[in-house]
């Protein structure tokens, strides 16, 4: 169960509050990492910072450039060029039509990418960034992203670590830990 609301601080100091739909949205990303081979909870937290950054995991429409995407289930009006969604991903570098970057499931799929990915092989999704495993966390993000601003991911590491333990633990704050199965590195609801 996703809870209501949780407030969140970030490395910089800022606390807010992510509503149930944000959360909904976290829950998405996590199930679809933790559905593709090779992410693990270490591709899950990149893809949860990358959201927050770009999106604060909201899924936003672009009415200026695609009044079409208003159409589609949002949780508010973005306006970063051509940008879509929770990643804020762009039709016009390929990440796909304005249907798919308006559905989560594409867009979390989509960020992760890989052979199975629906944009293999470009742009390049973190399956598709080879030795991301081995790279800061906000440099794997940025590398996906690709971002004019890439120094922001890692400000979000803390808040996409306590979503990923609240939404991984049973019991939702009770001090539970996330359960990771043995050498899949998968994470069990």
């Amino acid at each position: 169960p996703v809870p209501d609301s949780l407030t969140v601080t970030t490395a910089n100091g800022e606390t807010f509050t992510l509503n149930r739909q944000q959360l909904t949205h976290a829950a998405t990303i996590i199930a679809i990492g933790n559905s593709t081979d090779g992410v693990g909870r270490s591709g899950i937290k990149i893809a949860l910072m990358a959201g927050l950054t770009e999106s604060t995991l909201r899924m936003l429409s672009n009415t200026g450039t695609y009044p079409e995407s208003a159409n589609y289930p949002n949780d508010g009006n973005g306006s970063d060029h051509d940008s879509l969604g929770l990643f804020q991903m762009r039709p016009q570098s390929g990440w796909g039509t304005v249907a798919e970057l308006m559905d989560p499931i594409y867009q979390a799929q989509a960020f992760f990418g890989g052979p199975t990915g629906p944009n293999h092989p470009s742009p390049r999704g973190l399956l598709d960034i080879p030795g991301w495993e081995q790279m800061d966390k906000g440099e794997a993000a940025q590398a996906v992203e690709v971002s004019a601003y890439p120094d922001r991911y890692d400000n979000y590491a803390p808040v996409a670590e306590k979503i990923l333990t609240i939404l991984t633990s049973v019991g939702h704050g009770s001090g539970a830990k996330p359960t990771v199965t043995g050498e899949t590195s998968r994470v069990v609801f």
